[in-house]
């Protein structure tokens, strides 16, 4: 490995600890290989590796990942998206389909 190489640990199992300080661990990109996995969330990571490195010129905040909705309920007849439950059966009942 080159001297000056730096490796960075996302969601590794394996002991990386013996290469000393070349290594950046991640933990709080974890969540983009589980619950949070999505284009946006795995262009940000790559992104802000690129932005450690100083390859690219990117704010912190440009590189944060996004939280991906965990529940929220979606109705055909609306545009609106209810991020819980009161909020659509008051829709619902507002529109006229609750009988």
């Amino acid at each position: 490995m080159h001297p000056d190489a730096r490796i960075f640990q996302t969601a590794c199992s394996g002991d990386m600890s013996g290469y000393g300080k070349t290594v950046t661990e991640l933990n709080y990109y974890r969540p983009v290989f589980g619950a949070d996995l999505s284009h946006e969330n795995l262009k940000r990571l790559l992104l802000d590796l690129l932005r450690r490195v100083d390859a690219i010129k990117l704010d912190a905040k440009e590189t944060e990942i996004v939280p991906l909705l965990k529940e929220f309920v979606y109705h055909l007849d609306t545009s609106e998206i209810f991020m819980d439950r009161n909020s659509y059966l008051q829709w619902y009942a507002a529109s006229g389909k609750l009988k």
